[in-house]
C-alpha cells in the first residue's frame, strides 16, 4: 500500500442517525481541504446511503453479520482477515465515530495508525475524541477536541476563540465536527479556513438554530432511486426492528393503527407504511385491525423496498412520523416534517435536529432507559413511557407540522 500524507478513514458502521449527522462534517472538511481524499468504512446495509456521496473517495464495505459472532479467537481472527482486505491504502488518520476502546485498539493494529474515537466522561458529561490509540500511544495527540454537551468552542485558523458558545441542548454531540477539527489539531492549522454556516466566514456560531442548520445538511441528493406514489401522502415507520446488535421493540409505540385510522380521517393524504423486513408482521397485524376501506388509501411499503428506494419515499412525503429510528433520520436530515415518537431512548441524545421536525414523548421516572450501550433493560414500568402517550398528543402535533402544507 503506498503511503499518501493527506488521507483520512472514518469508521461508522451501523446507526442510520448517526452517519447522517457525521456526512456535514465530511462535508465541511472538504470545503476546507480539498486535496483530503476521506474514505468511509461501513456496514453493508448502510453503504447506499454512502455511495455516490462526492465528498467521499471510497466506500469499504464491511459484512456486519461478522460483529455477531462470540468472541473467540478465531472469529476475531476471522474478523481481522476481513477488514485488513479491504483496506488498500494508508491512511494518516483513522477516525472511529463510536466509544468502543477494544474496536479502536483492533484499528490500530490492522492500519498500524493512529485511531481516534468518540468518548463520553462521566464526571463533566462531555462527547469527546479520546486520546488517539496506536502502538505507542502518543502523547502529542492526547487532547485532541472536547465537543460538550452544553458548551463547545470552535477553532479558526488554528487559534483557540476567547468566547464559547453554550448551547443548551445535549443534541449537539451528535454534530461530530471532530473530524474537522483533528485536521487542525493534528499540523495543518495553517491551512484551516475560517468556519462558515453560509454566506460570509464567520469566525464563530452565534447560535442553537445556525447550529442545527448545519447539522441537518446532509445532502441525500445524489441518491436517485425512489418508489412512485402518485398522490400526496404521509409515511409511517412502525418501528421496533433489529440492527446489527440489538432489538428495539421497546421503541414501538402500541396505537399506531388508531393514528392511522385517525389520519385517514383527518386529513386527504394516503398514508404509506415503510420499514424493513424485520418489521413485515407488525405491519400486517396493523393492515388486519382497519376496514376494507381504510385500506384503499394505505400504501405498505414495508420490506419491500431498497434503502434508496426507502430514501425516495421519504423525500416525497408530507410528513414523517415513527419512533426513534433510521427513517425519521433520514427525513429530519432532508428537511422533511418529521414527527419522532420518543420514550426509552433520550429525544435530547437522540432526537431531530431540524426546524421542520418536532418530538413527542411521555414522561416516567425511569425513562430513558437506554444508555447506549446496545442494550434495552428489561421494562419493570409496563412500558408507561410509550402506553402513556395518546394518539390526541400526537395528532395535535401531526397539525402542527401539517398545517402550513394546507
Amino acid at each position: 500500500m503506498s503511503k499518501v500524507r493527506s488521507r483520512i478513514l472514518v469508521v461508522k458502521l451501523g446507526a442510520i442517525g448517526d452517519l447522517l449527522y457525521a456526512l456535514p462534517s465530511v462535508e465541511e472538511t472538504k470545503r476546507r481541504y480539498p486535496e483530503l481524499e476521506i474514505d468511509w468504512m461501513v456496514g453493508t446495509g448502510l453503504a447506499p446511503l454512502l455511495e455516490g456521496n462526492p465528498n467521499i473517495s471510497e466506500v469499504i464495505k464491511i459484512e456486519e453479520s461478522l460483529f455477531e459472532l462470540k468472541r473467540h479467537p478465531l472469529h476475531i481472527y476471522q474478523l481481522y482477515l476481513h477488514i485488513r482486505a479491504r483496506l488498500r491504502r494508508s491512511y494518516t488518520h483513522v477516525i472511529v465515530l463510536s466509544r468502543s476502546r477494544g474496536f479502536a485498539y483492533f484499528l490500530a493494529l490492522i492500519t498500524g495508525q493512529r485511531v481516534f474515537r468518540l468518548s463520553r466522561t462521566q464526571s463533566d458529561r462531555k462527547v469527546a475524541l479520546a486520546p488517539p490509540l496506536s502502538m505507542h500511544e502518543s502523547a502529542a495527540f492526547r487532547k485532541v477536541f472536547e465537543l460538550a454537551w452544553q458548551s463547545y468552542e470552535l477553532r479558526a485558523g488554528g487559534h483557540s476563540l476567547s468566547n464559547r458558545t453554550k448551547v443548551h441542548d445535549e443534541r449537539i454531540k451528535r454534530s461530530l465536527i471532530s473530524v474537522s477539527k483533528i485536521l487542525e489539531e493534528t499540523g495543518r492549522e495553517n491551512e484551516a479556513k475560517p468556519f462558515t454556516t453560509g454566506g460570509e466566514p464567520k469566525h464563530r456560531i452565534k447560535t442553537t438554530a445556525e447550529l442545527q442548520s448545519w447539522l441537518v445538511k446532509a445532502d441525500l441528493s445524489y441518491i436517485k432511486e425512489s418508489v412512485a406514489v402518485d398522490d400526496p401522502y404521509i409515511a409511517v415507520h412502525l418501528g421496533g426492528g433489529l440492527n446489527s446488535k440489538t432489538e428495539f421493540r421497546l421503541k414501538r409505540w402500541p396505537y399506531m393503527r388508531e393514528l392511522v385510522a385517525q389520519l385517514l380521517q383527518s386529513y386527504p393524504q394516503r398514508v404509506v407504511l415503510i420499514g424493513s423486513r424485520a418489521e413485515a408482521e407488525e405491519a400486517s397485524d396493523l393492515l388486519n385491525g382497519l376496514s376494507e376501506t381504510q385500506k384503499l388509501r394505505i400504501s405498505n411499503y414495508v420490506g419491500k423496498t431498497t434503502l434508496r428506494e426507502l430514501v425516495g419515499l421519504i423525500r416525497g412525503a408530507h410528513l414523517v412520523l415513527g419512533p426513534d429510528s433510521g427513517p425519521i433520520h433520514i427525513s429530519d436530515a432532508m428537511g422533511v416534517p418529521t414527527l419522532g415518537i420518543y420514550g426509552p431512548t433520550s429525544e435530547l441524545s437522540w432526537g431531530v435536529l431540524s426546524s421542520s421536525s418536532k418530538t413527542v414523548s411521555y414522561k416516567v421516572p425511569c425513562q430513558p432507559c437506554y444508555k447506549d450501550n446496545g442494550v434495552f433493560p428489561p421494562c419493570s414500568n409496563q412500558h408507561a413511557c410509550m402506553t402513556g402517550l395518546s394518539v390526541e398528543t400526537l395528532m395535535a402535533t401531526v397539525q402542527d407540522l401539517l398545517n402550513p402544507l394546507r
